[in-house]
């Protein structure tokens, strides 16, 4: 039976047959509003006899016995129908897009059509348009839905799922291309070892609570693994690569005081013409706000207009320091994460260190790259030429599971702080369309004093703008503002997942049609 109406107000809203209008919900005729399990006529509706003359048996009100896809359940179809198994036979009527409801990422209500089987007791709702890649979706059955004794349903019943995400293979390949080689500082912490300065995942712990990170990463036998999460936007000129570093904890090595969450992270700007390296933006976390340090290899034509001026910095380093000839040498000291050049020196306070050193009083590191394994601190082992610590860490795409997690708030989620992404100031994509502005989460739940955990969605506005996320979520519109890349740049996207747009087979110049 297929079910498009629940409520009413008089009785031409219900179908025709034996139902009613009664206290704005229609029920079969003759029946009082606790009392519609029993039968008034002779025609079909698709549930069997019995059921009616079981209902003056009913001890209580229904509820959902199983969901399918599970609470929590990664990897969905986005062509996906949705089951729900109910505990007793429920009125065919009560089960519909009214009792049952389906939610986006950004709590918008889906459109759905809904079954119901009478003999399997089951819902079947399917999506009227496949369902969008890499996202959360929130099912809810509501006590609109009843049993053949008008008992409604008890609890609620409520259910979280995430849909399955496909990385384009040649931007997985261009992101282990150009993974970076990171020389990790590990500050001398007693209480947590070395797990504050490996960067992992936001549920190493294995849960989607965000709030109990630090503590859990400092716990006796706890070993964290080393990820660091990518995304590729590809534009007509440029592909834009960013690398996002995660560590469960801060710490200030100079007072030993300690806040929970750190980002760090950076943009690495690649010519599509000859895939060489043009820039790499680090940007790191400050008590109020970002800031960057940039950095190019000799023979980049990109440059700051202006030149260096307060925290916009730019400075070139050996095309030769690239590892393999791609392979970026990122130095992130432990403690306070900074995304720095391994071989940069100077006398500014941030990134401070001396070449191919690193910093700190026990000079302590481990020299991490890509690899298919991501490797605990106790993994590592010494290069006997060099006499670093060396590990690996594995590559994670941010759309499959910082990007499908952004719905996750709560006390009991990761996120706690939304925001609506709409850069003002400029006629740039807000969303999937031009109506549709994502949500977007602006920091990590914490119940630490001290909280660092600013998502890349929140990064870096403008001076005087409300441009916020514009560096992850539109970066050929953002970096070109701020830097000169030596020739004049489309803005225009290949491919931008964040936005849904995918010209990579189109006639665009620059794009997949030459």
């Amino acid at each position: 039976m297929v079910n498009d109406r629940a409520e009413c107000t008089v009785d031409d809203d219900c179908p025709s047959g034996p139902y009613v209008c009664v206290d704005q919900v229609c029920k079969r005729e003759g029946f009082d509003a606790g009392d519609i399990g029993n039968d008034s006529g002779d025609q079909d509706t698709g549930v069997p006899e019995d059921t009616f003359d079981d209902a003056s048996d009913d001890e209580g009100p229904p509820s959902v016995e199983s969901v399918t896809p599970a609470a929590g359940a990664t990897d969905v179809a986005t062509d996906t129908t949705i089951e729900i198994v109910f505990s007793e036979p429920m009125d065919p009527f009560t089960i519909n897009f009214y009792s049952i409801v389906l939610r986006d990422t950004n709590n918008r209500e889906v459109d759905i059509t809904v079954t119901y089987d009478a003999d399997a007791q089951t819902a079947t709702v399917t999506p009227q348009i496949n369902l969008q890649p890499a996202a959360s979706y929130r099912l809810r059955v509501e006590s609109l839905a009843r049993d053949m004794a008008g008992n409604g349903l008890d609890p609620d019943f409520e259910a979280t799922f995430y849909t399955a995400y496909d990385e384009p293979a040649e931007h997985t390949t261009l992101a282990e291309t150009f993974a970076p080689v990171i020389y990790q500082g590990i500050a001398d912490s007693q209480d947590s070892g070395p797990n504050g300065d490996i960067p992992t995942l936001l549920d190493f712990d294995d849960n989607l609570s965000a709030a109990d990170n630090g503590a859990n990463s400092r716990r006796s036998g706890t070993t964290t693994e080393a990820h660091v999460y990518y995304h590729v936007t590809e534009s007509a000129q440029y592909y834009f690569l960013h690398y996002i570093l995660y560590y469960p904890s801060r710490l200030d090595v100079d007072d030993q005081s300690r806040a929970e969450h750190d980002f760090a992270g950076a943009v690495f700007v690649v010519d599509k013409s000859d895939n060489s390296l043009l820039l790499v933006e680090g940007v790191s976390l400050l008590d109020s706000g970002e800031v960057t340090s940039a950095y190019k290899p000799d023979g980049s034509p990109v440059s700051l207009p202006g030149g260096n001026i307060g925290n916009m910095t730019l400075a070139s380093f050996g095309a030769d320091k690239l590892e393999d000839g791609t392979h970026y040498p990122m130095y992130v000291p432990g403690g306070v994460h900074e995304t720095c050049n391994w071989h940069k020196s100077g006398s500014n306070s941030r990134c401070l260190h001396n070449p191919g050193q690193f910093r700190g009083t026990d000079g302590g590191g481990v020299v991490m790259r890509h690899g298919d394994t991501a490797q605990s601190y106790d993994e590592a082992t010494e290069n006997q030429d060099s006499g670093h610590l060396e590990m690996t860490y594995k590559l994670v795409p941010l759309a499959s599971t910082v990007w499908a997690y952004r719905g996750s708030y709560g006390s009991g989620g990761l996120f706690e702080i939304p925001f609506i992404y709409e850069p003002t100031g400029t006629d740039r994509p807000i969303g999937f369309n031009p109506q549709d502005a994502h949500v977007l989460p602006r920091r990590l739940q914490s119940g630490a004093t001290e909280n660092f955990g600013r998502t890349p969605f929140f990064w870096l506005p403008s001076p005087g703008e409300d441009n916020h996320g514009q560096w992850l979520m539109d970066p050929v519109y953002i970096l070109p503002n701020r830097y000169n890349f030596g020739e004049s740049v489309t803005t225009e996207y290949c491919y931008n997942f964040f936005f849904d747009i995918d010209n990579r087979s189109s006639s665009i110049e620059g794009c997949g049609g030459n």
